[in-house]
């Protein structure tokens, strides 16, 4: 068989595992690369607080108008170089089930649709929310400082930060107080009710201007510290940094947000964003994020090594900060075709642009993964052994990234929590093996020892 080629025949590995629908198992999984847990971020605001909250599917509120889905965590634990020590500081179990391939029709008609959507109510605000944000980069002082234009407002406004984007929890990082101006130059109330909310009243103007700076030294605090989780935290070095929107800017409480972006970068530093440009030939090119982009997603800027491809109107980029020659012949050799693999399988792509973002590895030990909106954050550690890394890379990316297809149709409920990720990580295992990067003694074995530790959990 050729490398990469797709495997189209049955095998007794393949045939075991299509006997199960579902295997929920609990506990340690020795023998296995990595360990999956799963929380929630890019929540904006508080439900307590937050008058558009609500249970149940996303992207409706108590009076039926459309906001930005928020973006559901799906985070890889760190795993250590012994192919069996969980470093992970999380103490919640692993569930990894297992669902047979003919389950597909079964689980999408468990997992309600998104794509119906009611009016906005009689009375509610009419038109969209201008949000025209520009980014300063000084790397040297390790700030940002942004200015965000905003137009079209109607009466007081409030902006939500994140309260959770990563599995450290951090409050904004801002410098001194967020400023706001009316188009005349007149100053505008603008305060923060608590850490996550910017609140401005335009005082009868339609325009204002917002000033705020962020401090990016996210991964150095305590928070990040104690929980190993550098790698989903921005950072800026002397030639290069990782953004992460939720960690610089807030977004506007507003069912229809226009927003654009502007970057401006040292001299001779480039700017990749998983979003379309919509005036290329500007200096600075102008980006329009997607609703998750805005709340959640990565910005690589200055020097990475670049692997890009295309597949069934994906147009993906592979970015590796600089010193990781030797994870870069990995990466370029092992997840283009895994990926192509699963927008196969998809029958498309969920996004149009899609970024897997290999950050500086300041985590200690062993390596992870953390989806965003249209970009995943990763780490690997550069002290583990090649094979190690060839087959812990592999499922982490396709497990997380086929996240996306089922992100892509609607936000899955907790309670299908087990049938996703079964669904989910039976996939990670079986593409590799279709292109010839798993063995199928490999394979049996795996989904062998996956049904002893289902029969010794539940019994």
């Amino acid at each position: 068989m050729r490398p990469h080629e797709v495997r189209r025949k049955s095998s007794g590995a393949l045939s075991l595992a299509s006997r199960v629908l579902v295997i929920v198992v609990g506990g340690p999984h020795r023998g296995i690369p990595l360990n999956i847990d799963h929380g929630r971020d890019g929540r904006i605001g508080n439900p307590r607080r937050d008058p558009h909250h609500v249970g149940g599917c996303p992207g409706t509120t108590r009076d039926a108008a459309p906001l930005p889905r928020p973006i559901d965590r799906t985070r890889a634990a760190y795993v250590g170089p012994d192919r069996s020590r969980v470093v992970s500081s999380s103490l919640m179990r692993t569930v990894l089930p297992m669902v047979r391939v003919g389950a597909t029709a079964a689980l999408l008609a468990l997992v309600p649709s998104c794509a119906s959507r009611s009016a906005a109510a009689p009375g509610e605000r009419s038109g969209p929310l201008r949000y025209d944000l520009r980014l300063d980069v000084a790397p040297a002082e390790e700030l940002v400082h942004v200015t965000a234009e905003l137009e079209g407002l109607t009466g007081p406004l409030t902006l939500d930060f994140a309260e959770q984007y990563a599995f450290a929890r951090l409050e904004p990082r801002l410098v001194g107080d967020a400023r706001a101006t009316a188009p005349d130059g007149r100053p505008l109330a603008c305060t923060r009710p608590d850490p996550y909310e910017l609140w401005v009243d335009p005082d009868g103007a339609t325009e204002a201007t917002l000033t705020w700076s962020v401090r990016v030294d996210h991964r150095r605090t305590q928070e990040v510290e104690t929980a190993f989780d550098h790698y989903e935290h921005p950072y800026l070095a002397a030639d290069h940094g990782m953004l992460l929107t939720a960690a610089i800017f807030p977004v506007p409480r507003h069912p229809d947000i226009d927003a654009t972006v502007r970057i401006v970068v040292p001299e001779g530093w480039q700017v990749t964003a998983p979003w379309p440009q919509v005036e290329p030939e500007v200096e600075p090119p102008v980006w329009r994020p997607d609703p998750r982009g805005l709340r959640n997603d990565i910005v690589a800027l200055g020097q990475w090594t670049r692997v890009e491809g295309s597949a069934g109107g994906l147009d993906y980029a592979i970015l590796l900060a600089p010193g990781q020659e030797r994870l870069a012949e990995v990466v370029a050799d092992r997840l283009p075709p895994v990926v192509e693999a699963e927008v196969e399988l998809f029958g498309g792509a969920p996004q149009p642009k899609y970024m897997f973002v290999f950050g500086r590895p300041d985590t200690p030990q062993g390596y992870g993964g953390s989806p965003k909106g249209n970009s995943m954050a990763l780490f690997v550690s550069p002290d583990l052994p090649d094979d190690f890394v060839r087959e812990g890379v592999t499922h982490l990316v396709a497990h997380e990234y086929h996240h996306t297809w089922m992100k892509a149709r609607c936000e899955p409920l907790d309670e299908l929590r087990f049938v996703i990720e079964g669904f989910t990580d039976y996939y990670a295992y079986l593409v590799p093996w279709r292109l010839g990067m798993t063995s199928d003694e490999r394979l049996a074995t795996t989904f062998g020892g996956k049904l002893a530790e289902a029969e010794v959990s539940l019994s």
